[in-house]
């Protein structure tokens, strides 16, 4: 019995015991299962929050974004320059003083200047901005250190003759050309300021976007011949000369004018990896008109902004075109010549703006002129006033009917709502502009306004400035052949427009729609036409766009993989391949572009030579944000 008990005892034990044991195993296997499950589950989150990390989180969300810092600046007091300054017997305070005049216009932009020597120039932080400004001279230990700051990251603004010279001898422009990519022609080497120069900002151009359009174009004083420089690697000048007359370059060395392509006078682009811009004026000239000072402290503080910035977006200056023309006339002596008017713009299909002198256009005998003009989809109708009679000095009861009776009268027989106003004469003043924005005119055809971009000057009304020559001045100031003159205008046209500018272009009827001087129009319509990279607007049509571009605005932010692009349209309107412009200052190229949401296309195209991309989406809703997803890499 005993034994019984004792053996079914130590069964039972045994029992216990190989189940304790396998339940030890299964625990453990379960064990090692579930850290297997954890450290899998581990891993997957891992990947997944480094896609999102990659793709999705910006770098500014966290405190080691490590972006540059912008608050300081360096300059460099090169004491090569100073020793080759006195070795030419000139004293080296003239150089120092130019320096701290640049400082203090820094300074009042936010930024504080540290000056280095040559002997700094290795040691650099290679993500910081250095002036190197009036630099004539440095030695080829020099020139190596900042060539491989700038190659490394540095962003350099330097100018003028840099680096002509060392103490071994005339290098000419070598390093300019070295790191810039620009070339000189040595036949014409030299812009010469006889007559006067002026400085036209590009509109699209993350060194000038904060002077567009608001400012005039900008005096420049200089007594020295200025280098030319000129691109065949697809940069584009920041800004270009002109002379006394907006469309036109100033001499070059011969008293030759110089072409559109001669004209760059600051520059932008990359080296290796790093970034530049180039300034062909010596550092004097920044400061010695009072009236510049403002729009060359805006420069400056900019050249540094965008130097902070790995992304710039900037809209084209006409939302889906590139360059933009608007041809007019002046309805007013001749009334009959608007016919030729008509029909050169309806036979190449050139859309154009009328301004009509309205007591004429009620006439009985022009009625028909008015109605065919009316009819005619390449036709805009606008006043030239009432009597075409000085308006300015005159009584209100006048103002009002040159301004807008005239408006009334155009309105019943056009049966359209005209906007556009062209005053006589091209005179405008405080009451006028009151009366044509209380008659609801949106814009005014005025004179030569030293810029190239339409802008609402007077709230309610936007001045279209007149940019080319006069037809006047064409066909009764100069002696001037029919080929002549079209030349004339062809060239104007590209100069104007390779600065993103607005070609307007006045004519009359008792001038050049006058009998066969049609004919010079019909020409530059003709030019026009096959021009597939211009694009003809009426006055309204020029505005409406103007008026869209207003209503953007982008936000970029960066993660390790992609861009986040998001884009607001803030009109009442959907927009239709809308086109930007993204500057890098990083080699950076754009690999694919999608919209968050489906049906929306996007296209882009790189310029990794003068870094930026174009893009392009198909539509964007009124009142919106769009989100586009960049794919990059770095070069």
């Amino acid at each position: 019995m005993r034994r019984n008990v004792l053996s079914s005892v130590l069964i039972s034990s045994s029992s216990i015991n190989k189940e304790s044991r396998l339940e030890k195993m299964m625990n453990r296997w379960y064990g090692i299962k579930v850290g297997v499950l954890v450290i899998l589950l581990l891993l997957l989150s891992s990947v997944v929050f480094h896609q999102i990390f990659e793709n999705y989180v910006p770098y500014d969300t966290f405190a080691f974004s490590g972006t540059r810092g912008d608050e300081e600046v360096f300059f460099l007091k090169s004491t090569e320059t100073i020793e080759k300054l006195e070795s030419f017997g000139i004293n080296k305070k003239g150089y120092l003083n130019r320096l701290e005049q640049v400082e203090k216009l820094l300074f009042q932009e936010g930024y504080v200047v540290k000056y280095i020597d040559e002997k700094e120039l290795a040691a650099l932080p290679r993500d910081s901005v250095l002036f190197a400004l009036d630099t004539i001279s440095l030695s080829n230990n020099s020139v190596k250190d900042i060539e491989n700051y700038v190659s490394e990251g540095g962003f350099l603004v330097f100018n003028y003759h840099f680096a002509y010279n060392s103490k071994s001898g005339f290098r000419d422009d070598e390093v300019i050309r070295r790191i810039t990519g620009l070339k000189s022609t040595k036949k014409n080497n030299h812009i010469l300021s006889k007559e006067g120069m002026f400085l036209i900002p590009r509109i699209l151009s993350p060194i000038t976007q904060n002077i567009i359009p608001f400012t005039k174009r900008v005096e420049l004083y200089t007594v020295d011949p200025l280098p030319v420089f000129i691109s065949d690697k697809g940069l584009e000048p920041d800004m270009k000369l002109s002379n006394w007359t907006l469309s036109s370059p100033p001499l070059i060395k011969g008293n030759m004018e110089a072409s559109s392509e001669q004209a760059g006078a600051i520059w932008h682009g990359g080296y290796k990896k790093g970034n530049w811009t180039y300034i062909s004026f010596p550092s004097y000239s920044l400061f010695s008109i009072e009236e510049a000072v403002p729009t060359f402290r805006t420069i400056l503080g900019s050249i540094v902004e965008y130097a902070s910035k790995t992304a710039t977006p900037i809209s084209y200056p006409y939302i889906d075109v590139k360059k933009v023309v608007l041809v007019s006339e002046d309805t007013e002596y001749k009334y009959s010549s608007f016919k030729n008017f008509i029909n050169a713009a309806e036979k190449y299909k050139i859309p154009v703006s009328a301004y009509c002198v309205s007591s004429l256009a009620e006439k009985e005998e022009y009625l028909p002129l008015m109605k065919m003009a009316a009819k005619s989809p390449f036709i805009e109708i606008g006043s030239h006033s009432h009597s075409h009679k000085k308006i300015l000095g005159t009584s209100v009861e006048n103002i009002r009917l040159e301004v807008k009776k005239s408006k009334e009268i155009i309105d019943q027989i056009s049966q359209r709502k005209i906007t556009g106003f062209r005053p006589p004469r091209e005179e405008l003043d405080d009451a006028m502009i009151n009366e044509l924005i209380d008659a609801g005119y949106s814009y005014v055809l005025e004179k030569n306004k030293g810029y190239l971009y339409p802008h609402e000057e007077h709230e309610g009304l936007y001045i279209i400035p007149r940019t080319a020559t006069d037809d006047y001045q064409y066909l009764v100031s100069l002696e001037w052949g029919q080929d002549e003159i079209v030349q004339r205008m062809i060239f104007e046209t590209e100069f104007i427009t390779s600065l993103d500018g607005i070609y307007s272009l006045s004519v009359h009827t008792h001038l050049m729609a006058y009998k066969n001087n049609i004919e010079m129009l019909e020409k530059y319509f003709e030019y026009v036409s096959k021009n597939s990279k211009l694009t003809a607007l009426t006055g309204q049509g020029l505005i409406d766009k103007v008026k869209k571009r207003e209503q953007i605005s982008y936000d970029i932010k960066q993660t390790a993989k992609n861009f986040l692009i998001n884009v607001k349209n803030k009109n009442i309107d959907s927009l239709e391949k809308l086109s930007f412009r993204v500057f890098w200052t990083k080699p950076i190229q754009i690999e694919n572009v999608r919209s968050e949401i489906r049906g929306i296309g996007v296209t882009y195209k790189n310029n990794l030579k003068a870094r930026f991309t174009d893009i392009t989406i198909s539509i964007i809703n009124p009142l919106s944000s769009l989100n586009l997803i960049a794919e990059y890499s770095l070069q």
